[in-house]
């Protein structure tokens, strides 16, 4: 797991793979005197001996006729100007962050970032995948260069990101476990006791130590001074993600669904007392306006959480849910009706 909080991704397996892919059916020997080398530095790229610069990765994709630069300007849809060496990329990719946060992201120090907008050094194009990924665009863009199934090590965090992303949307327990590690009680504890939080939240040990373990692999916790931590101020914002709420509440439907014997207009369904899950018909007029009241509700909270600067001894645990499957729900009552 990487300390910056993110997907513990094998950059540097990723790396050798792209640069023999980008390589193609040329030898090192051509592809070094294509480059003007004298001695093998293709090699020490390909197996990991030397790390690549950016500036060293574009002249590669040039003199093979790869199209990075175009895959990411089409991803992101900005124009990178090459004549400003690395400055350019790395000042669109971060132009919304801090540099505390950039220094964070790709794990190297401020200063170090402030020398690359200057363009007075060159990142490893290590550096570079980070914020692709960062902004969750790294495997479209290599997707896009040379194809991910030249890219065997990609798949395989592809994959892993893929089934541990899939747990997370079923995980209905994550979000209050994460909660629980902002709490006072939690944070004046010596250290982490193993039931503490499914007390809690009314989960079992087991679903306790099955999210804490699931948390710590997204990246989302890590474990400090004997206790649990979030890695950043965006692991809440990811755990309420509006996508995420969507897939959990379409989840609880198909769950409820599955127990109900008959359809009923208003259906309530309660969750370890915690959470409810109501489920009616509505008007496409009505739809809009419920939606309306819903984004007011959701911001005037978002206002209050984040100005809350005293002391956290309350976890709170909120539900509003408006889904969309009734009407096959409704359909297949009224089939049931008819047999």
């Amino acid at each position: 797991m990487c300390d910056n909080g993110y997907m513990d991704i094998q950059y540097i397996e990723i790396i050798k793979d792209l640069l023999v892919a980008i390589r193609g059916k040329r030898s090192q020997a051509k592809l070094n005197d294509l480059l003007g080398y004298d001695y093998n530095q293709v090699s020490r790229w390909e197996t990991g001996a030397r790390r690549i610069h950016w500036d060293d990765f574009l002249r590669i994709c040039d003199v093979c006729n790869v199209k990075l630069i175009e895959a990411i300007e089409s991803q992101f849809a900005f124009t990178i100007d090459l004549n400003e060496s690395s400055a350019s990329i790395i000042s669109l990719l971060t132009s919304n962050l801090k540099q505390q946060e950039i220094a964070k992201i790709v794990e190297t120090s401020r200063y170090t970032i402030s020398r690359w907008l200057k363009g007075e050094t060159t990142p490893y194009l290590e550096h570079i995948l980070k914020l692709l990924e960062f902004h969750s665009e790294m495997s479209l863009v290599l997707d896009l260069t040379v194809g991910v199934e030249k890219l065997p090590s990609l798949q395989l965090s592809m994959v892993e990101k893929m089934q541990n992303t899939e747990a997370f949307n079923e995980n209905l327990n994550i979000t209050k476990v994460l909660a629980c590690f902002e709490l006072s009680q939690y944070k004046e504890l010596d250290s982490h006791i193993p039931g503490f939080i499914s007390d809690l939240v009314g989960v079992a040990l087991s679903e306790e130590n099955e999210t804490i373990e699931l948390a710590e692999k997204l990246g989302m916790i890590k474990l400090e001074l004997g206790k649990y931590v979030l890695t950043d101020d965006k692991t809440m914002n990811l755990a309420f993600n509006p996508k995420r709420s969507m897939k959990i509440k379409k989840l609880a439907a198909m769950k409820a669904v599955g127990v109900m014997d008959n359809f009923l207009d208003d259906i309530k369904v309660s969750r370890n007392n915690r959470l409810t899950y109501q489920f009616t018909t509505i008007s496409t007029d009505a739809l809009v306006q419920v939606n309306e009241e819903i984004s007011k509700f959701h911001n005037s909270i978002n206002n209050i959480l984040m100005s809350d600067n005293k002391p956290h001894d309350n976890l709170l645990s909120l539900s509003v849910n408006l889904v969309d499957e009734l009407e096959v729900l409704e359909k297949k009552n009224n089939m049931e009706k008819t047999q």
